[in-house]
């Protein structure tokens, strides 16, 4: 029999490789990478937060601001410490090198330091508030829950960067077209 430590970490690992999948699919589309760096360069958010929120959605889970900025205060240290760092290097590197050696390596390290923060990101799905004790959804449409789920999650993380809803609504239509 299997034990509780190891059932749990079992269960984090499908998750952590639940929230990849969808992340890189997702973010595969144009439109929806478009909307996410635009959120990031112009809003100061978070991609991987939009793309965890968009997943917990998904899910069937909503996100209250409170539970979302504890969530993104799990995270800060790893991002300023080690992706914002990469992202800066990559970028300057871009306009420099782009097809240098150097430039492929940074990027390369970007992208598994981005997936070590959604392993994070996934690890902290004990402590998502189910839906019903966020918002009420009577209906059994898995599209307008989805929706409904989805439009919850983008408020809650527009709360916690204090940033107007409408600046997401190119996020919220290329999720919705994805």
């Amino acid at each position: 029999m299997e034990s509780r430590e190891q059932g749990n970490s079992n269960r984090r690992a499908a998750a952590a490789d639940r929230l990849w999948e969808f992340a890189t699919t997702l973010y595969a589309s144009t439109a929806v990478a478009a909307a996410c760096l635009h959120a990031q360069d112009e809003l100061g958010m978070d991609v991987n937060l939009i793309l965890y929120a968009a997943w917990r959605a998904s899910e069937g889970q909503a996100l209250s601001a409170p539970r979302l900025a504890d969530i993104a205060a799990a995270c800060r240290d790893w991002q300023s410490a080690v992706v914002q760092p990469l992202r800066a290097r990559r970028r300057e590197w871009k306009q420099t090198r782009p097809d240098g050696f150097e430039y492929a390596a940074i990027k390369a390290l970007e992208l598994q330091a981005e997936k070590a923060q959604l392993e994070l990101l996934a690890s902290l799905d004990g402590n998502v508030l189910p839906v019903a004790e966020t918002i009420g959804i009577a209906g059994h449409d898995d599209t307008a829950e989805r929706d409904a789920l989805l439009a919850n999650n983008l408020r809650a993380l527009c709360r916690h960067y204090d940033v107007d809803e409408s600046a997401l609504d190119p996020l919220r239509q290329a999720l919705a077209r994805a």
